[in-house]
């Protein structure tokens, strides 16, 4: 055990906490085996083998060995740490065992094969860390995570919020099926469809052009739209976007600002040192809040 963690090459001291005590979540290895993912009742059933501990600062390094269960695979030394999602104030996290040694054989982990967006295959148990990350300055810490939380996280998944305009009046929707959206929502309408890249959004409009509708985007698509749904991509998945997050984007587009101003890209860390976690939700609202 002591070999397995000095392999890590930090202690405790090393790691710099805002907060004293938090909770980490265990998944351990499971099947999925006969799951039907169109049944809304397989949340439930992920949400079921999920285990939350209660951790603190000075023993942070011994509980991702104890709860991660490296001990029970000698010849694993290293965890890969990844983002599965985030929201306007938290990020989550992963961390899987790595393994290299083809003779461990560990089982399987579904549960987190599905939670991760990278396409890696879990194997073992994997942990799940929730961080608060301020939109406003550089404050970060680990905050106490609950079942809930992952619930949310695959709601989200499967559902993203869109920003509508329909007859010049604005509302967000979770769209479960897009497809099926367009058509209620445009009928048989010709629907246009444009992008835009705007600092570290990815943004997806489709839009139908009427003399009798509104400029809802003027500041992205110019003339009168009757219809216009945006949605957010964040890799291979949509990811939610809020007509506030639009808003900003808008403010900032009529200044003719698309990119992040250099001074914010180049502090990499923070007052204590540790790497500053960049979110698309906290470089839009800093640029929003500098150009006011």
């Amino acid at each position: 055990m002591e070999q397995q963690i000095n392999s890590m090459k930090i202690n405790n001291d090393d790691i710099k906490f805002e907060n004293t005590n938090f909770s980490i979540m265990s998944i351990p290895p499971s099947s999925l085996d006969g799951i039907n993912f169109n049944d809304p009742n397989y949340i439930s059933h992920i949400l079921s083998k999920l285990q939350v501990h209660p951790v603190s600062k000075d023993n942070f390094l011994e509980s991702l060995a104890k709860y991660s269960n490296i001990k029970e695979y000698p010849t694993c030394h290293n965890m890969e740490t990844e983002i599965i999602g985030f929201n306007s104030k938290y990020v989550y996290e992963m961390s899987f065992l790595s393994f290299n040694d083809d003779n461990s054989n560990p089982p399987d982990n579904d549960i987190g094969t599905v939670l991760n967006i990278n396409g890696n295959k879990i194997k073992g148990t994997c942990l799940i860390f929730k961080s608060y990350i301020s939109n406003t300055d550089y404050s970060m810490m680990i905050d106490n995570i609950v079942v809930n939380d992952i619930a949310e996280l695959l709601i989200s998944r499967k559902s993203p919020k869109m920003v509508i305009c329909e007859d010049g009046d604005w509302r967000e929707e979770d769209v479960v099926d897009l497809d099926k959206f367009k058509k209620k929502l445009f009928g048989e309408q010709y629907v246009k469809e444009t992008s835009l890249d705007f600092m570290t959004y990815s943004l997806n409009i489709l839009y139908v052009k009427s003399d009798y509708g509104s400029e809802c985007i003027p500041e992205i698509v110019e003339g009168k739209m009757e219809s216009v749904v945006i949605y957010s991509v964040y890799g291979s998945m949509k990811d939610n976007f809020t007509i506030e997050e639009l808003n900003k984007i808008k403010h900032l587009l009529k200044k003719d600002i698309k990119t992040v101003d250099k001074d914010i890209l180049n502090v990499d860390k923070d007052n204590m040192g540790r790497k500053i976690i960049n979110t698309k939700y906290r470089l839009l609202n800093l640029m929003y809040r500098k150009n006011l």
